[in-house]
């Protein structure tokens, strides 16, 4: 009796999990996939957006020679500076980027000040699901290998992105 309790069980998780990247893709793939905002938030927004919401803070195009694909890819967002203005607090000193696998990045004022920087929602006119590297991505417009920065700004590019936090 004990043997086929088991064997069900494990039919139903393997059943659940083999769904669960079929109801990813389907929420991604059309602006649906939810970013957590955290912290430092202004009054009147919310904690969770979409993708689609953000874009309705108006989005711009740039194509873009991607350093890690090693190759031209059209990326559309939004970027830092109104993203932050937007949905962070006056005074907000810096914000964290936290990507599903637990890496992060924190910008502080003066990095969006000083850096074209761009909160990506888009790439190739396609919302990203997870297996390209979306929900949202962190990218530089004006990135340049032969720059003396880039050593510093190459780090900062961040994909799988699902949580926010304005400080």
């Amino acid at each position: 009796m004990f043997g086929r309790v088991a064997v069900a069980s494990a039919v139903l998780v393997i059943t659940i999990f083999s769904m669960l990247p079929i109801s990813l893709q389907a929420t991604e793939a059309d602006g649906s996939a939810i970013i957590k905002l955290q912290g430092s938030i202004s009054q009147g927004n919310k904690k969770r957006i979409t993708v689609a919401e953000l874009e309705d803070l108006g989005v711009i195009t740039v194509e873009i020679n991607d350093p890690f694909e090693k190759k031209k890819n059209s990326f559309t967002g939004v970027m830092m500076e109104k993203f932050v203005t937007h949905y962070g607090n006056t005074g907000v000193k810096s914000v964290s980027f936290f990507a599903i696998d637990g890496y992060q990045i924190t910008f502080s004022r003066a990095n969006w000040a000083s850096h074209k920087i761009m909160v990506a929602t888009r790439v190739n006119d396609k919302y990203m699901d997870y297996e390209n590297k979306g929900p949202l991505r962190i990218v530089y417009p004006e990135y340049d290998p032969d720059k003396h920065d880039s050593k510093e700004i190459l780090p900062k590019w961040i994909w799988m992105i699902t949580t926010v936090k304005f400080r």
